[in-house]
């Protein structure tokens, strides 16, 4: 669940409380926002105190977004990563030279060999 729809239903949950039970104060409701909030962002968050739930909120926010950020760039570089493995699995089983290179350090005089029927050319 995002934040902005936990924070749209825990808000109703408030609201409802004021009228039934009490008026909690705001320690309060900072810790009791942050018990079911999304565990990534809890984490990120629960590092600072805050003394005004509108700015745990606020910063809640603020971490939601870079989590998305960091996910979408990891999502994009995934997909650039499976691009490049798939057209260079294509290139190797459509563009391979039926000459294999000979390794130049021995500076072999012999021809290169076919690599299908070992032939020299």
């Amino acid at each position: 669940m995002s934040v902005s729809e936990y924070a749209e239903k825990f808000e109703d949950m408030d609201a409802y409380s004021r009228k039934v039970m009490y008026v909690p104060d705001e320690f309060w409701k900072i810790d009791q926002f942050m018990f079911w909030l999304n565990v990534d962002v809890a984490h990120s968050v629960s590092q600072r105190e805050f003394s005004i739930y509108a700015e745990c909120l606020r910063q809640c926010y603020v971490v939601e977004n870079s989590l998305k950020r960091v996910k979408e760039e990891r999502k994009q570089n995934r997909s650039l990563c499976k691009d490049q493995g798939k057209s260079g699995q294509y290139l190797k089983h459509h563009n391979s030279p039926l000459v294999r290179k000979q390794d130049y350090g021995n500076h072999s005089t012999q021809p290169p060999q076919c690599n299908k029927c070992k032939k020299r050319l």
